[in-house]
């Protein structure tokens, strides 16, 4: 099973995007991602279903708070 390491940072700019990288935001109620054009595909595909997952979670957790 591959790995990935996750690290908060609380202070992001533009020069942090590198392109051998994939990076995910969640801002609460978005979730963006980089890709970086040179990050491993398996990289890339973790990310993107983290994305997802995340996005998933929140969703529930939304509608559930909707629903009462």
């Amino acid at each position: 099973m591959d790995s990935c390491s996750c690290r908060c940072a609380c202070v992001c700019c533009q020069q942090d995007l590198l392109t051998e990288d994939v990076f995910l935001l969640d801002a609460y109620d978005n979730v963006y991602v980089w890709l970086g054009s040179d990050a491993r595909h398996d990289e890339k595909t973790m990310a993107m279903d983290a994305a997802l997952v995340t996005s998933a979670i929140c969703l529930s957790v939304c509608l559930s708070v909707l629903d009462g």
